[in-house]
């Protein structure tokens, strides 16, 4: 039998310690392309994008993993593609510890392996490279299903760029795209977790009504990042993804797997919160494991798959260690503060290790 397994990219394959999308918003700050105050609003968007998708979770609405998109918006305004396809090779490199053994040990299992990140293509196409899985197995912003996937790693990359069309242009429109982000779509999003209005999260009309004069492309682009969120791979599009694939686990570890990890759990075999301090997904997840080396789940998968038990008293005793911990259900729900600080001292220290 041949089992499906996905797996998020940031925490549970590359370490914790990397943020692709906020490497690039420091890098630009460091190299004075962006201020202080251009910052702090997209802190601000980051908090909105948690909410919003709060708000509209129960009707599919806001997607959730939206700030990488702000990021690679900000960035097509000022770099060139190949120097931040270089910085998402670097970073995939710095692998969680285990990984490679881990997805080696599910393939040998039988499994086919996906890795479904909302991060930018160049990183998680690296990942994908090093660990062996197929490129049309490797799923990140700007990307979904299609027909046909380059075998080059840099052509894949930057035909899933979400603005290419922006990069490509010249230096007036990209400063309307700027201008456009700081001035009017990130600061509307502040106001609006501000006054936490749930009615009317965001007045869309208005703000695309400043965009009708940028190039079709450009415009098309923006509008399917932020207002049709297409080219957004986190939250409920996550969930299609594992759905459409028919994954018997998905693993994540933040507020963007919540979705994809409550999928999983209540109709797939198990969704697995893994080094999570996001209280969504350890609510929804099967069972959560702590863990300072990928490998060492592997006991567990080949149980969940192979013998179609999620055992989590006899896991614990058999496999924990300082190591590697295990909670289930009823654990996560009866004491879910010393949970929580559980799963944050396991990835604090698999940040220190990356």
């Amino acid at each position: 039998m041949r089992y499906r397994v996905a797996v998020d990219v940031e925490g549970p394959v590359v370490s914790p310690s990397v943020d692709f999308a906020w490497k690039l918003l420091e890098r630009l700050y460091e190299r004075g392309k962006l201020s202080e105050e251009e910052l702090e609003l997209v802190k601000h968007f980051d908090a909105y994008d948690d909410w919003r998708w709060e708000v509209e979770r129960s009707r599919k609405g806001w997607s959730t993993g939206t700030t990488p998109l702000v990021a690679q918006l900000y960035v097509s305004c000022f770099l060139k593609f190949p120097s931040i396809f270089n910085l998402g090779k670097k970073l995939s490199r710095k692998l969680t510890p285990g990984s490679k053994e881990f997805v080696k040990g599910l393939m040998e299992m039988g499994c086919e392996v996906y890795l479904v990140s909302n991060s930018f293509a160049g990183m998680v196409l690296s990942v994908a490279k090093t660990l062996g899985v197929k490129f049309e197995n490797a799923f990140s912003s700007g990307y979904n299903f299609k027909e046909r996937v380059r075998k080059d790693l840099y052509q894949e990359s930057w035909e899933r760029f979400p603005f290419e069309g922006t990069m490509e242009e010249r230096g007036r429109v990209k400063q309307i795209v700027r201008n456009w982000l700081s001035e009017e779509f990130l600061p509307s999003c502040k106001s609006a977790v501000e006054q936490k209005n749930a009615t009317s999260t965001l007045p869309t009309e208005v703000l695309l009504r400043s965009l009708e004069k940028l190039p079709k492309k450009v415009f098309q682009e923006v509008y399917d990042a932020f207002f049709a969120q297409t080219t957004v791979m986190g939250g409920h599009n996550k969930a299609r993804v594992v759905e459409k694939l028919s994954c018997e686990i998905f693993e994540g570890d933040s507020i963007v797997d919540a979705d994809a990890i409550a999928y999983a759990s209540r109709l797939a075999t198990c969704g697995i919160a893994s080094n999570c301090t996001d209280k969504f997904s350890l609510r929804e997840c099967s069972f959560n494991v702590c863990y300072l080396d990928a490998s060492y789940k592997l006991p567990v998968y080949e149980d969940v798959l192979r013998k179609g038990k999620i055992r989590v008293d006899e896991w614990k005793k058999e496999l924990e260690s300082s190591e590697f911990r295990i909670f289930g259900r009823k654990e996560i729900e009866r004491n879910f503060g010393k949970v929580i600080e559980v799963n944050r001292k396991f990835k604090e220290m698999l940040k220190g290790k990356g």
